[in-house]
């Protein structure tokens, strides 16, 4: 899990009424626990240390998921489905390791560009790089800094390169367009448009009572209905 908030002893009390959520839920499905971790996640305008998030002990509390599952957060990168955590939401961690995979992948497609046809080479760099670029992009990208999404950008302009043999002098967008792409960030946001209706039209779980408190993916699908939202 990663816990984000801007204090460790709120946090650890909401993460624990969270955990006898997912308590309840894992036992309803026969779903068992085998490993608890978390993270800390705090404001990157402030310092892990000087929030106390650094020097968090077991003794300043735990999150318990039962007699025997339960762990001390950190402030280590944590992996979660793919997408790293860094401890000031900066996911510098996971566009780093984004980078360094989509890089070592387009050097394949350069040196294959002289044996193979642009179709195929689009097939190459939509399966190894685009996928990768887009992959949980909707839980990262949006919070990514402008630099960061720069460099993305410019991977993505080097497979176009490599699929149409384009001189490097042109403009990027040109070359983008040229393969049959649009540029990076144009793509991510239709992907989380995608995503946010995909959500609207979820069915609503018909046992849920209006009055109850609602975690987990329903909580979340309740975010993109056309209802009138609580403020508070």
């Amino acid at each position: 899990f990663a816990v984000r908030g801007p204090n460790p002893s709120s946090m650890i009390k909401m993460a624990n009424k969270l955990m006898s959520v997912v308590r309840d839920w894992a036992e309803e499905n026969v779903i068992p626990m085998a490993k608890l971790q978390a993270t800390w996640i705090h404001s990157p305008h402030a310092s892990a240390e000087n929030n106390g998030f650094a020097n968090w002990t077991k003794e300043h509390g735990e999150i318990i998921f039962d007699d025997k599952l339960r762990c001390t957060p950190g402030v280590e990168p944590i992996k979660i489905l793919g997408v790293t955590y860094d401890a000031d939401f900066s996911f510098k961690t996971h566009v780093d390791y984004v980078t360094s995979k989509c890089t070592k992948s387009i050097n394949t497609i350069f040196r294959l560009s002289h044996s193979l046809k642009a179709d195929r080479l689009k097939i190459l760099y939509t399966g190894l790089v685009l996928s990768r670029l887009l992959n949980a992009a909707e839980a990262w990208y949006p919070w990514i800094s402008v630099k960061r999404r720069e460099e993305l950008q410019k991977i993505h302009a080097a497979g176009a390169i490599a699929i149409t043999g384009c001189m490097r002098g042109l403009r990027e967008e040109a070359i983008i367009y040229e393969a049959g792409f649009r540029p990076l960030d144009i793509i991510v946001k239709e992907e989380l448009v995608k995503v946010a209706d995909e959500l609207r039209r979820y069915p609503a779980d018909p046992r849920a009572n209006k009055t109850d408190h609602i975690f987990g993916p329903q909580w979340v699908v309740n975010l993109f209905r056309d209802e009138q939202m609580p403020t508070a």
